[in-house]
């Protein structure tokens, strides 16, 4: 006759054991957003390559005619007009396959040479992507080292960084005031202040050297 411990065992053995599901990985939906977008990069760049190597093909350009330069008007565009103009067409010789320069309209997107005052309405990413070599008057990202305050701000990073002297010890005093934040009026405050304290340094300077 079975014992109420036999009755116990036998309920443990029959006892079918505990799964543990590990824990279910919430998705994150940045990590979806970031991965959509990274698919829509990619896109483009295949779609940018693929008509890339489409132009090469459509749009050879003829050895023997002259390469087209489009000039807007500004910062000294007189001068570069005249260079150009004076080159003007030639027979080409041995030594040299293209007989000069001939000016386009604006709105042509197969030029060779265009220079712009400024560098807004230039797409860098279809620059020389037509099967001929292009050259634009700007450096992508030039505005770094083109404007008075990122020049101030990248050469201050770099001393900062590889922990040199003083930024001041190389280039002037200088203050960026940014007008897009909220305290600017404090700024141009502080930058008044300091302007008078250099013009009393100045003036004392001048009377000193005068007593002399």
């Amino acid at each position: 006759m079975p014992t109420p411990n036999d009755a116990i065992n036998a309920l443990l053995v029959q006892k079918k054991p505990i799964k543990h599901f590990p824990p279910r990985k919430m998705v994150n939906p940045f990590d979806e957003a970031q991965q959509e977008q990274e698919k829509i990069l990619q896109a483009r760049r295949d779609a940018l390559l693929k008509y890339s190597e489409i132009s090469k093909n459509r749009f050879k350009r003829d050895e023997t005619a002259p390469l087209r330069y489009i000039i807007r008007p500004g910062n000294n565009s007189m001068l570069l007009s005249r260079v150009f103009v004076e080159s003007g067409r030639h027979e080409p010789s041995a030594n040299e396959a293209c007989p000069g320069w001939e000016p386009c309209g604006e709105d042509v997107s197969l030029f060779n040479f265009k220079w712009k005052p400024v560098s807004s309405g230039i797409n860098y990413d279809l620059i020389s992507k037509h099967g001929i070599k292009q050259i634009v008057s700007h450096m992508q990202g030039h505005h770094e080292l083109t404007t008075k305050d990122n020049l101030f701000l990248n050469l201050k990073q770099y001393y900062e960084s590889q922990k040199l002297a003083s930024i001041f010890d190389v280039v002037p005093l200088t203050f960026v005031l940014d007008y897009m934040k909220d305290n600017v009026g404090e700024q141009v405050q502080q930058f008044l202040q300091i302007n008078k304290m250099i013009d009393r340094v100045i003036q004392r300077k001048q009377s000193f050297e005068n007593d002399l």
